[in-house]
């Protein structure tokens, strides 16, 4: 249970943070839920990082991680998330 409030606060806190340290938050937030079993946080931070790189011109690997993040949204049945995932893939 631990692994998924901190995932879940770094998410956060990678989210007001912004910039290049927000980028960097938000990827130890998803290294963070990997390897739990919070599968809809994973989904969910996976999406947050792939937009945020999206925004940041990174586009090859926000595809990458926004791809994931839509494949275990579909899996966890979290359709709002798969929505934002599925927009956030047609703007890259």
């Amino acid at each position: 249970g631990g692994e998924a409030a901190d995932g879940t606060a770094l998410r956060a806190q990678g989210l007001a943070e912004g910039g290049e340290e927000g980028l960097e938050t938000l990827r130890e937030s998803v290294a963070v839920l990997e390897g739990s079993s919070a599968r809809l946080e994973h989904a969910r931070s996976l999406v947050e990082l792939g937009a945020a790189l999206g925004r940041a011109n990174q586009r090859s690997e926000a595809r990458e991680l926004l791809r994931q993040g839509l494949d275990l949204a579909v899996r966890s049945g979290a359709k709002p998330l798969v929505e934002r995932a599925e927009q956030e893939l047609a703007a890259t």
